[in-house]
């Protein structure tokens, strides 16, 4: 009677894989870290061995970031707040982007805001943000949140909530080299949005409509001026106990109360008081000017001599590495052309 002997099953080929799997990162790890080591123990053979010039580089990076820091200039911000009835969110946007983008343009910049091209050349950038009332951002807020399945299918509608709870107040931003530059600015930015053919209209149409109110309002209290003094002689004349509530104008009586008039004259004159004062108020005020001139990117002098430093100190290994494959190459060319 033959032996059977079950043939013995090899282990599981999952469990090959994993142990193969991470014995190869484990050789893959070691490898790795003495490439590291090596490529370390290179740096500093190379380093001992041209120290003399990579200190050279490092001297001169200094002495050329030290330098550095003396010529270049830095960039300054600041802003101006300006107010207008008759900004919207869209014109002056758009006027800001435009004033933004000529910013690389120094001569076309310059004819904009009267300045010099010298001057125009110091200027980085604008920008502009609008200065909301709190309970202007609650009410955008509460509309935009009761709106927003339309705004979901519409998203335009943002906009205009946007244009119509935005305030007349704006911060302008500008970004220059030069303060000097910035605060001449202060009489410049609000000219150029005058200029502009939009406010341009639109204060031509303010203006006749003022005159029209101001010679409106002098008729009325001319007119008025006329019954206050028939009153007055009217009140005069009149005999002693009889009584005065009536008014004699062009033979006829009316029966007005002359303490209407008198209150009706006296609002007319501060209507008028007020049309004259809104005349002298500028169609764009400043209300805060130019100032706090805070630099947007500032570097000590130790740390420009730093960065000099270090950049050269790369320059110099970078070309140690170049001499030293061009080195590999040279001895590759000759092993190929003298196999022997």
């Amino acid at each position: 009677m033959s032996d059977f002997q079950r043939p013995t099953q090899p282990p599981h080929s999952d469990e090959i894989d994993i142990r193969s799997f991470f014995r190869s990162i484990r050789r893959g790890l070691a490898s790795l870290g003495r490439r590291f080591v090596a490529l370390l123990a290179l740096i500093r053979r190379t380093s001992v061995r041209h120290k003399g010039m990579l200190i050279t580089l490092f001297l001169i990076g200094i002495a050329i970031g030290v330098g550095f820091s003396f010529i270049k200039k830095d960039t300054y911000s600041s802003s101006i707040m300006l107010r207008s009835s008759l900004f919207t969110p869209r014109v002056i946007t758009s006027l800001v982007s435009r004033l933004d983008e000529m910013a690389d343009r120094p001569r076309q910049l310059a004819a904009e805001l009267n300045i010099s091209p010298e001057e125009a050349a110091t200027i980085r950038g604008f920008s502009v943000q609008a200065v909301f009332e709190p309970v202007s951002l609650e009410f955008q807020n509460l509309v935009k949140k009761r709106l927003r399945s339309d705004i979901e299918e519409d998203p335009s509608l943002t906009d205009n909530i946007e244009a119509m709870t935005t305030g007349d107040t704006y911060l302008i931003y500008v970004t220059a080299t030069n303060v000097e530059v910035i605060r001449s600015l202060d009489q410049q930015l609000p000219a150029f949005f005058q200029r502009s053919p939009y406010f341009s209209k639109r204060m031509a149409l303010l203006k006749r409509q003022e005159q029209q109110l101001a010679q409106r309002l002098e008729k009325d209290l001319a007119s008025l001026d006329s019954l206050k003094s028939a009153i007055i002689a009217s009140i005069r004349n009149t005999p002693a106990g009889q009584g005065a509530g009536f008014v004699l104008t062009d033979n006829r009586i009316d029966e007005t109360r002359y303490s209407t008039l008198f209150q009706d004259a006296d609002y007319l004159y501060r209507k008028k008081l007020q049309a004259d004062l809104a005349a002298e108020v500028p169609a764009i005020e400043v209300i805060q000017p130019f100032g706090n001139y805070a630099p947007l990117f500032s570097v000590s002098k130790p740390v420009y001599a730093l960065l000099g430093g270090i950049i050269f100190l790369a320059i110099g290994y970078l070309l140690l590495l170049l001499k030293g494959l061009n080195r590999y190459l040279i001895r590759y060319d000759q092993k190929r052309n003298n196999p022997a």
